[in-house]
């Protein structure tokens, strides 16, 4: 390397190392604080404060009662649809009524001194002409579109008192149904459970009437079935006194009496007493399901009660809660020859199996 370029790189080194110590002090230096006087400020806008939480709204008054009057709601914004939707149900049990039928009139006065909802009733049924519909629905809920304005609406149940509502406005407030709850006329209501607790479903029961006051008809029904919840109802009955039979006309085992019927509805609850359950199994000679088979069980004795069914396709029938007792069991189908068998039913539960074989008859 010659002489001069040794030079250069010294002088090089030398000039980076002042540079180096001019940045170190002037970085040691005091700061002048900055003048933002010169920043200018739009007139009327005062100095941010420091922040404050905001203070929690207050709640607003909740609206009683007496405030939602028929001028009230009429000035109310009305965003409801332009139909009539309502809500039916059992006022005792809360349980929607799955057939009922709804009248909608146009809105009317009554006259002086007159009930407005009596009135409306008695409009309905003085009506020459069915302005009505039938509704069934599983939750009781029913529409009926109608074009503005005020109307009296009056929905009619089996068994139950009429109910009313009068100038009803449309369009509606909002899509919350009306709430008709509906008060059952004088009769029984029921509850019918098996052994487990279980309801049982679509079971007959018997009403027999022990006492009538003097003058009253006899009741318009005497033959009631349960529903999908065990449930059921005699409705319309005069005052008196009554007995409640379930399964069989007699039944020895679970009927209730002494049931007093004046002008509300009675309620009561059955629980089975335990009973044999028989399951037949119907084949031919080779084994094969016999379909349509009629099974009978006919009592041997004056207990017991006759039962029939018939074999489905898998060539089973179930009976249950057969009372006790002594029965000649007969299974008949065209084209084969009948059996019998003799079976013992004793009280308790208890589920039993017979299989029973059909034989085909000649040319079968």
């Amino acid at each position: 390397m010659s002489r001069r370029t040794i030079l250069s790189l010294t002088v090089a080194l030398a000039t980076l190392a002042f540079g180096a110590v001019v940045l170190l002090l002037i970085d040691e230096s005091p700061q002048a604080p900055v003048d933002a006087s010169w920043v200018t400020r739009p007139e009327g806008i005062a100095d941010t404060p420091p922040s404050t939480p905001e203070p929690p709204p207050k709640p607003r008054p909740e609206r009683v009662a007496s405030e939602r009057t028929p001028e009230v709601l009429a000035m109310l914004p009305r965003n409801g649809p332009a139909e009539v939707i309502g809500r039916v149900t059992d006022a005792e049990t809360g349980q929607p009524l799955s057939t009922f039928s709804v009248d909608i009139l146009a809105a009317e006065s009554p006259a002086e001194g007159q009930d407005a909802e009596a009135a409306a009733l008695q409009r309905v049924l003085d009506q020459r002409h069915k302005s009505g519909r039938a509704f069934r629905s599983s939750v009781g809920i029913f529409r009926w579109i109608r074009p503005p304005g005020r109307y009296d609406v009056v929905v009619r149940a089996p068994g139950y008192a009429a109910g009313v509502v009068t100038g009803y406005l449309l369009p509606a407030l909002d899509y919350e149904p009306i709430e008709f709850r509906l008060v059952a006329r004088p009769g029984i209501t029921g509850l019918l459970r098996d052994e487990f607790g279980d309801p049982v479903r679509q079971a007959d029961v018997y009403l027999k009437v022990e006492e009538l006051h003097a003058g009253d008809r006899q009741p318009p029904m005497n033959t009631a079935r349960t529903d999908a919840e065990g449930r059921f109802r005699f409705w319309n009955l005069p005052p008196g006194r009554y007995g409640v039979s379930p399964l069989e006309l007699s039944n020895p085992l679970d009927a209730v009496g002494g049931l007093l019927v004046t002008d509300g509805s009675v309620s009561i609850e059955i629980d089975l007493a335990p009973r044999p359950h028989l399951m037949v199994h119907v084949r031919d000679p080779v084994g094969r399901r016999v379909v349509g088979a009629q099974v009978e069980l006919i009592p041997m004795g004056a207990a017991g009660s006759r039962t029939d069914g018939r074999t489905g396709v898998d060539g089973l029938v179930i009976m249950r809660h057969i009372l006790p007792g002594d029965y000649d069991v007969l299974v008949t189908r065209d084209g084969f020859a009948e059996a019998r068998e003799v079976l013992e039913l004793r009280l308790g539960s208890s589920r039993l199996e017979r299989w029973i074989t059909l034989a085909p008859t000649t040319g079968g």
